[in-house]
């Protein structure tokens, strides 16, 4: 299923939901000790949800406002009063059309009637000026309009300065209707440099590593922290035996130890012989002492997914041949063959025509066929 489907199968039942509850708690005497007793947990976690909210916008401002003001009202009985009330604002007020509240710093009102007037800061800005010709945005859900005229002019190019945070009310961004370019107002902050300033390498921006890169693109960043995070499960666990993604770590403390499914495969064995590999990308170590031996071609067991923190592969430093410790590599059948591909085992990837299914032409023609009668809807009954 789509995400957007997804999204809107989730919005419907939260609807139903809560209209039900609604429904439901008009039928109950909460003010009985009895029946609050009971329903406590349930009606907590409701009024927390309401309080939550309340922190960073009003009621009247959130999705599905009618229900959770009628909500707000059934909960707290004090509070039926204003809850009536806010309802009838909420009502007048989306009446009006482009007239959207939002909140930004200490609630200052950044969209009124319709108009983007950014905060005092950004105003300061010496890249930032008033064209005073408005350009027309949209909410790219509801399509409530907003007009700036603010613009930033970095670098001989101009962008029309939008809310950061979009369209509270729906939880969407603005879009232009004539496709001017826009710039959200929080990435204004532009150094001597002409760069950023958080990105910019010479100031020491807050994303600039130790290493003299963006911390999500430096690999050994990445390493320093996947290895912290190792110790820290490590620290938790009896044997230091940690589960990720359904993975069993098998790199603990730079050596490698394969799972025990591989251990008790015949052709696996321990040499008590570290090998030296380290990762062709970030330079990481890690030894090895389990081998392959197949054919009288014995051969390193490495980690089939390489080094998982910067996506690189694990090589030898001696050149000593290396194997990828994946299940379906390392299962021999007895014709000395990898199953998967045996013939006379009828592995998962022979077809019935006796080879392998990417080299079979036979399979390929089928495949093509099926495919073109799928495309012009020639299917045969």
């Amino acid at each position: 299923m789509p995400d957007d489907a997804q999204e809107r199968l989730q919005v419907n039942l939260q609807s139903k939901l809560r209209k039900l509850i609604c429904k439901g708690l008009t039928y109950l005497d909460i003010s009985d000790a009895g029946t609050a007793s009971q329903l406590e947990p349930a009606l907590s976690f409701m009024k927390l949800l309401i309080e939550r909210f309340e922190v960073r916008g009003q009621l009247e401002e959130a999705r599905a406002a009618k229900q959770w003001l009628r909500l707000q009202g059934l909960l707290t009985p004090e509070a039926t009063t204003q809850a009536e009330a806010n309802s009838e604002r909420y009502l007048e007020s989306s009446q009006l059309q482009g007239r959207v509240r939002m909140r930004v710093g200490p609630r200052i009102l950044t969209t009124t009637g319709g108009v983007y007037t950014p905060g005092q800061k950004i105003k300061d800005n010496p890249l930032v000026r008033n064209t005073g010709q408005d350009v027309v945005l949209t909410c790219n859900k509801c399509g409530v309009e907003l007009r700036s005229s603010w613009v930033f002019d970095y670098r001989g190019k101009l962008q029309t300065l939008v809310p950061t945070n979009g369209h509270t009310a729906c939880r969407d961004k603005y879009i232009s209707v004539t496709g001017i370019p826009l710039v959200r107002d929080t990435l204004l902050d532009i150094c001597p440099h002409n760069t950023r300033l958080s990105i910019c390498v010479k100031c020491g921006g807050n994303s600039i590593c130790i290493h003299k890169k963006q911390r999500f693109q430096c690999q050994l960043c990445k390493a320093a922290a996947t290895t912290q995070s190792e110790v820290n499960l490590d620290s938790s666990q009896p044997e230091g035996r940690v589960k990720r993604r359904s993975v069993l770590k098998t790199t603990k403390g730079g050596v490698y130890t394969p799972g025990q499914k591989i251990q008790d495969n015949p052709l696996v064995r321990n040499t008590g012989h570290d090998v030296l590999l380290i990762c062709n990308k970030c330079g990481v170590e890690l030894r090895s002492s389990w081998v392959f031996d197949c054919r009288g071609k014995v051969q390193t067991l490495v980690p089939n997914n390489g080094h998982g923190a910067c996506g690189g592969k694990y090589v030898s430093v001696t050149g000593i041949p290396l194997f990828r410790d994946s299940s379906g590599m390392l299962d021999i059948c007895p014709h000395e063959s990898r199953r998967s591909t045996c013939v006379k085992c009828g592995g998962s990837e022979i077809c019935i025509h006796k080879k392998r299914k990417y080299d079979c032409m036979l399979c390929k023609a089928a495949g093509y066929k099926k495919r073109t009668r799928r495309q012009h809807g020639q299917f045969a009954e």
